[in-house]
C-alpha cells in the first residue's frame, strides 16, 4: 500500500481502492504512456505535473491538457479501452498511484460497493472535464466568428475580443497591445481601464504566456505570436485564475495572432497595389 493516502490529495475516501494501488515515479520528460500504445493501467496524480498531447493531422503533437495533483488519467481502462488516444508525459518529476484493470475487476468481485463508489467518482470527474471542454469549444466558436467578421478591422476586433474574454474568464479588465514592428515597444489598441497603460506592464515578460500575481491583482498574459499580447486581470480577492483559463487564452491568442499577421499582409499588398497604380498614372 502506498505511503501517501488518496485522502491527502483530496481524491476520494475509499480505502479499498488504496489497497490495490501501487506507487510509480517518473522523471521529468518520462512517458507514462504513448498515443496508440496499449496500457491497461489507471493513474492518480499524487505529485508533479503531466501534459497530455495528441497528434494532429500533420503528425505534430499538440498539448491539449495539463494534469496536476488530484487529477486522474487512463480512465478508459475501466470500460475496457486499452489503446491510449493520447500521450502522457511528465513535465516535472511525477509520483502516481496506479492499478490495473485486472486489479479493479477483482475488487468489484470482492467489494462491489467500493468499486461502484469509485466508478461514480470517476464519472463525476470525467463529466466535469466534458463541461469544461464544452465551454471552451463554445467560446472558441464564438471568438472564431468575431475574427472572421472583423479580420480587417483590428481596432474593432481587439475590443470585441477583450470584451468577450472578460465575460468568459470573469475578469475585471483587459488590454490588447500590438508591438511596433520597428521598435521594442508596444501600443494599446484597446483597454477597458485608463489605469492599464504600457507603463503598467513594463516589468513583465510580454512574450511569455503565463499567470502572474502581485500585491493587488492577478493577471493572465498571452503572447499574440510575437505581434503583441493580451492581458486580463482580476483582483486578488476574486477567484484565482486556473490553468483552464490560461489554456483557453493561449488557443485564442494563437488564432488572433494569425488573424493579425494575415491582416498586415493584406494591408501591405493593398498599399503596394495603390503605389503601383499611382506610378502607372504618373
Amino acid at each position: 500500500m502506498p505511503t501517501q493516502t488518496i485522502q491527502s490529495k483530496g481524491l476520494m475516501n475509499i480505502n479499498d481502492i488504496l489497497d490495490i494501488t501501487h506507487e510509480e515515479k517518473y522523471e521529468t520528460g518520462g512517458f507514462i504512456f504513448k498515443e496508440g500504445e496499449e496500457d491497461k493501467n489507471f493513474y492518480l496524480v499524487m505529485n508533479g505535473e503531466i501534459e497530455i498531447a495528441k497528434k494532429t493531422s500533420d503528425g505534430k503533437e499538440k498539448v491539449i491538457a495539463e494534469l496536476k495533483p488530484g487529477e486522474i488519467l487512463g480512465e478508459g481502462v475501466l470500460s475496457g479501452i486499452f489503446i491510449k488516444p493520447t500521450t502522457a508525459r511528465a513535465v516535472t518529476d511525477v509520483t502516481l498511484l496506479t492499478f490495473s484493470k485486472e486489479d479493479f475487476d477483482n475488487l468489484l468481485k470482492e467489494n462491489s460497493q467500493a468499486g461502484v463508489e469509485f466508478l461514480l467518482s470517476v464519472i463525476g470527474t470525467v463529466n466535469d472535464r466534458l463541461n469544461t471542454s464544452n465551454i471552451m469549444l463554445l467560446s472558441l466558436f464564438e471568438i472564431n466568428k468575431l475574427m472572421s467578421i472583423y479580420r480587417d478591422d483590428i481596432n474593432t476586433l481587439s475590443k470585441a475580443l477583450i470584451d468577450k474574454l472578460i465575460l468568459i474568464t470573469k475578469s475585471n479588465h483587459g488590454v490588447f497591445m500590438l508591438k511596433n514592428p520597428f521598435e521594442e515597444n508596444y501600443r494599446i489598441v484597446y483597454s477597458t481601464s485608463p489605469d492599464l497603460t504600457t507603463e503598467s506592464f513594463k516589468d513583465y515578460d510580454k512574450t511569455k504566456s503565463q499567470i502572474i500575481k502581485n500585491t493587488n491583482h492577478q493577471y493572465i498574459f498571452v503572447d499574440l505570436k510575437g505581434v503583441g499580447f493580451i492581458a486580463l486581470l482580476r483582483d486578488n480577492t476574486d477567484h484565482l485564475y486556473e490553468d483552464e483559463d490560461l489554456r483557453l487564452m493561449i488557443l485564442i491568442a494563437d488564432q488572433a495572432g494569425n488573424v493579425i499577421e494575415s491582416a498586415s499582409r493584406r494591408a501591405s499588398d493593398k498599399a503596394r497595389d495603390v503605389l503601383h497604380q499611382r506610378k502607372i498614372v504618373l
